[in-house]
């Protein structure tokens, strides 16, 4: 959809965010481990990690060097399930992450976004 111009890791509460900002975000859907942000028409704006490392295992090594990366939220009604599938991109390498959480009411439509986030 559109460039994410804000990519940040915080080391010291050990937080990944990724935001596009290209629309204004106006509700956040708190998953426990992620927190996912929607403008107003409902599309997906950004996806925070929460405890980047310590709870979703992505190495020091990458949260410290990361570049850029590319996200994919996927919301499958039949299951009440959200999926974020990321790929980030560090040092000449990619370290790929998927993570899903049922038990997510938001309608009877699927939703697909896709984004992607560089570092200038």
């Amino acid at each position: 959809m559109g460039t994410t111009e804000y990519l940040h890791y915080d080391q010291i509460v050990d937080h990944l965010t990724v935001y596009r900002s290209d629309e204004k975000i106006i509700s956040n859907l708190d998953l426990g481990l992620a927190i996912i942000s929607f403008n107003a028409k409902k599309q997906i704006m950004g996806v925070e990690f929460v405890g980047a490392h310590t709870n979703f295992k992505i190495p020091l090594d990458v949260l410290k060097n990361i570049n850029s990366c590319a996200i994919d939220v996927r919301y499958v009604p039949s299951q009440k399930t959200v999926i974020i599938s990321a790929v980030f991109h560090y040092q000449k390498q990619e370290s790929p992450l998927v993570w899903s959480h049922a038990g997510v009411d938001l309608g009877v439509s699927p939703i697909t976004e896709h984004f992607s986030c560089s570092i200038a």
